[in-house]
């Protein structure tokens, strides 16, 4: 089962042919995009199938809570997370600074409970946060220079990708242990959905 998500990951990435596993895009857009991924994750890996997909968001620096009240933004040079809220006419108010790893790169909200996923490069790990308390629920070892972090749509996993392992490591949260290491193109630097044709949905870099 984990060879056909290999399978998936590199119809992703360009690497390999639609053909290879056609059910793997259950919306039809002739690709397959990160939510599909996590779709075939939920379905317990049941051959190719996506099943019906929910998008997840992009990788990034910033993310905001499923209900929109919460800002956490990473401090990449002073090795911190920022936590604000929402306040009702749309500004912020800045109500926790907290230290992840060093050098963090990207954190993913979960839609099911109040954790924040944080990716530490030069650690090597990903800070799990609660977001009620602001206790470290986990730290989890990853790749090398961990660099995105995605959750799925419905919290049940998140995806880091490992800029210097050329992997993804998939996290299953109610465990907060990686239960898969995926094979992917060089350097990936980022996840997520694009809407933009032919868009691969791991970005990587090659070195000149």
């Amino acid at each position: 089962m984990i060879s056909e998500l290999v399978t998936a990951v590199n119809i992703a990435l360009g690497s390999q042919p639609l053909s290879r596993c056609e059910s793997i895009d259950a919306d039809h857009n002739t690709r397959a995009d990160i939510y599909e991924l996590i779709a075939a994750v939920g379905n317990s890996l049941n051959g190719c199938t996506a099943g019906t997909p929910k998008k997840a968001n992009k990788s990034g620096p910033i993310a905001i809570s499923p209900d929109g009240s919460l800002v956490v933004a990473v401090n990449t040079d002073v090795n911190t997370i920022s936590i604000f809220e929402v306040n009702t006419d749309g500004t912020l108010t800045k109500v926790k600074e907290l230290a992840t790893g060093e050098e963090p790169r990207s954190v993913a909200l979960l839609s099911n409970k109040p954790w924040a996923y944080v990716a530490n490069t030069v650690s090597g790990n990903v800070r799990v946060v609660n977001l009620l308390d602001y206790s470290t629920v986990a730290t989890i070892p990853v790749g090398t220079e961990p660099q995105a972090v995605v959750a799925s749509a419905n919290g049940l996993y998140v995806y880091v990708a490992n800029a210097n392992d050329n992997t993804v490591s998939a996290i299953d949260t109610t465990t907060n242990a990686v239960f898969a290491t995926i094979p992917v193109g060089r350097s990936p630097r980022g996840a997520g959905h694009h809407q933009r044709r032919r868009q691969r949905t791991i970005s990587t870099r090659r070195s000149t």
